[in-house]
């Protein structure tokens, strides 16, 4: 996962840039590896703000992949979770729900 901070999709933390790294060295190593990219983002703010939002941020984390090393965007799906998929519901801890999936397929 990468993580985001309040209502951006900017990737902006260097712990996200060393797991997008990751994410693009096992694609490279499988050339036929696919990944659902997922966005999601927290519970404040209005839910279709947030659905986009979420989507926004799953498609800057292709885009950077694309970009920086070179991968066929056809090799990723982007969905949005928007604020349903939370990993915390308390209110001290909406950072990790502010943040982008890869799940190989």
């Amino acid at each position: 996962s990468i993580y985001f901070k309040v209502n951006s999709a900017r990737i902006d933390y260097w712990s996200s840039y060393d797991r997008l790294a990751e994410v693009a060295k096992v694609m490279k190593a499988d050339s036929g590896a696919k990944v659902k990219v997922v966005g999601s983002a927290d519970k404040t703010g209005a839910e279709d703000y947030n659905s986009s939002l979420a989507e926004k941020r799953a498609q800057a984390a292709v885009d950077h992949l694309v970009k920086i090393y070179g991968l066929d965007a056809g090799r990723f799906t982007v969905e949005s979770a928007g604020e349903g998929n939370p990993l915390s519901v308390s209110d001290e801890a909406l950072n990790v729900n502010r943040r982008v999936d890869f799940i190989l397929q």
